[in-house]
């Protein structure tokens, strides 16, 4: 039959949730709102200090280039809107997602 090559061993790699990185939108899904608000809950558990803006920029950050672009995109199609600069616009539908699935106080 087939023989293939035997892989090499490699060593288990941990990985905490902040480090996977959002998928492409070509590749494989995107992030859902619920996982954005608990990137955005284990944020502000690391800076309790910050407002809520400076920890949506934080989560903005942490996503890459990727995530930000896809964030933007997402925050733009919503508005009706065809141009924005990135990053505000990424922030803005941080804030958007997490105020909205928080609800009224």
């Amino acid at each position: 039959m087939f023989r293939t090559r035997p892989r090499p061993w490699r060593a288990p790699v941990e990985r905490s949730l902040r480090s996977v990185p959002v998928p492409r939108s070509g590749r494989g899904r995107g992030m859902t709102d619920e996982e954005l608000v608990v990137e955005f809950a284990l944020t502000r558990l690391d800076h309790p200090d910050l407002e809520l803006e400076e920890i949506a920029a934080l989560v903005v950050r942490r996503m890459g280039t990727d995530g930000m672009l896809e964030f933007a995109s997402r925050n733009l199609a919503t508005r009706g809107e065809l141009r924005g600069a990135a990053f505000p616009c990424a922030v803005e539908h941080v804030l958007r997602v997490v105020l909205t699935l928080r609800g009224p106080d």
